[in-house]
Parts: structure tokens; C-alpha cells; sequence
């Protein structure tokens, strides 16, 4: 599981979408609490996420990805920053199948908040 997420969190860190290609199943569900329905499908996803990290680009924001444990002592987490590693906006949880594909991401901005997570100061894809 820590490589799919430090692979999603290399995504985020350095806006590459492709990188979300390989690891997520073709049935795939996105969540976010301030969106009434779940996103289905691997294709939905990937022109989403495609079309939000270019918009990030072209206005020059930044985004930091950290690893982070949210109920154990793994890694199966991770704490999204905007603009400035310690201006905290959401918690990223994982959910993989049985093949070991992502299979769920659930964006959290509001319960779990992303204090409950224990951070690691690890910024995959970040120099």
C-alpha cells in the first residue's frame, strides 16, 4: 500500500496525472465533501484530475502532499497543503481492492479533519 501512495502523493506534488493511470481500478470511486455524488470511473477520474492539476499550473499555485497515518501506524493517508507546506486544506484517504488497485479516494475537508492524522514530513517527489 505505501508505494500506491507515495505514488499518488508524487502526483500530487509534482501535478502529473498519469501517474494515477497505472494504479487505480477501472471501477474506481472519487469523493469529496463539498461534492453531493461520487465520481465512477477510472476514465471520469483521469480527465478530472488531468484538467484540475493543468488549471494549478497555469495559475502557478502549489501543492504539498505529505505522507501520513490516519488510524494506525502505517502510511494510509495523505495531508494536502495549498500553497504553503503548513496551510493544511484536506485529508486524502485510500482504499484499495483485492487486485491491490486503488479502488476509493475519499477527500476530507471537514470530519476526518486532517489534524487527526499523523504527519511524516515526507513529501514524495519533492526536492
Amino acid at each position: 500500500m505505501i508505494q500506491l501512495i507515495t505514488q499518488v502523493a508524487t502526483a500530487y506534488n509534482t501535478l502529473n496525472a498519469s501517474l494515477f493511470e497505472p494504479i487505480i481500478a477501472d471501477d474506481f470511486v472519487y469523493e469529496s465533501q463539498h461534492v453531493f455524488e461520487p465520481m465512477v470511473g477510472k476514465n471520469n477520474f483521469m480527465e478530472y484530475i488531468t484538467g484540475k492539476f493543468k488549471t494549478i499550473q497555469k495559475t502557478g499555485a502549489t501543492i504539498f502532499a505529505e505522507l501520513g497515518c490516519s488510524d494506525s501506524d502505517h502510511i494510509n493517508c495523505i495531508i494536502l497543503a495549498q500553497g504553503d507546506k503548513e496551510k493544511k486544506v484536506a485529508l486524502l484517504l485510500i482504499v484499495l481492492n483485492a487486485a491491490g488497485k486503488i479502488q476509493n479516494m475519499e477527500m476530507c475537508t471537514i470530519a476526518p479533519n486532517w489534524r487527526t492524522a499523523k504527519r511524516s514530513n515526507v513529501y514524495p517527489g519533492l526536492t
